[in-house]
């Protein structure tokens, strides 16, 4: 799901930090990821990753809205807030 996200509205180098990131967490054993719902977690990845790095700034080339990017994995804001 992340990396069908990032090809589509982001590029490469997102796509390897949101992967690096999940790998990490799936590894983690407290980590909830494993019996979660991956449409959330693909969300919750990809925002933390973009609030890092200005993708909700509308300078930013690359520009999303959280709101689009919820729309596109299914999920409600108030769901992933």
């Amino acid at each position: 799901m992340i990396d069908a996200f990032c090809d589509e509205r982001l590029d490469d180098e997102y796509a390897e930090i949101c992967r690096y990131v999940a790998g990490k967490l799936a590894r983690n054993r407290d980590c909830q990821v494993l019996r979660g719902k991956i449409p959330i977690w693909a969300f919750g990845i990809i925002y933390a990753v973009g609030q890092i790095n200005f993708l909700f700034d509308t300078s930013f080339e690359l520009y999303q809205l959280a709101d689009d990017i919820c729309s596109y994995f299914g999920t409600s804001k108030s769901t992933v807030s």
